[in-house]
């Protein structure tokens, strides 16, 4: 499925799904109850539909996979957490873990291992508004600083 390329038309209505995650202090104690999950808010004035969002290859070894939202109404906001975590290309078998230590983890393995880190990693989001038209939103998630802090910043929408 292709997404939308051309400016939409300003008497349609459509959806805008938009991902927020901001993660600050995950590796302290004293923070952990200021860490909040990423959710997907659709900010437009007309329902999304098929709401899906592409696995996140965290490392060379680990990757994670989102839950399809079927229908994000107008104004209304979801938790994508936990996310489908692979730890490990050679097990089939996955468990699920709140996204912010998925990559508290794969940061911390690449560092145990004399690599540096990656830190950014790019999400995208498809959708449909009612009349079935694609679209697509990209945005990349971010290590800020240390110690870990995650944000989401947006690329670009098609």
């Amino acid at each position: 499925m292709e997404a939308v390329l051309a400016r939409p038309r300003a008497d349609v209505l459509r959806p805008v799904v938009v991902l927020a995650y901001d993660a600050a202090g995950v590796w302290t104690a004293a923070n952990q109850r200021s860490i909040r999950p990423p959710t997907l808010r659709n900010t437009g004035p007309a329902p999304a539909y098929n709401v899906t969002i592409s696995k996140l290859k965290l490392n060379d070894e680990s990757w994670c996979a989102f839950d399809p939202v079927a229908v994000l109404a107008p104004g209304e906001v979801v938790t994508i957490d936990p996310v489908w975590w692979w730890p490990d290309p050679r097990e089939t078998a996955c468990r699920q873990i709140p996204l912010t230590q998925a990559i508290s983890r794969s940061v911390v393995t690449q560092v145990l291992q004399g690599r540096p880190p990656i830190t950014t990693w790019t999400s995208r989001i498809r959708y449909e508004d009612p009349s079935g038209e694609p679209y697509l939103g990209v945005y990349r998630i971010e290590v800020c600083e240390f110690p870990l802090r995650l944000h989401t910043r947006f690329v670009r929408r098609l």
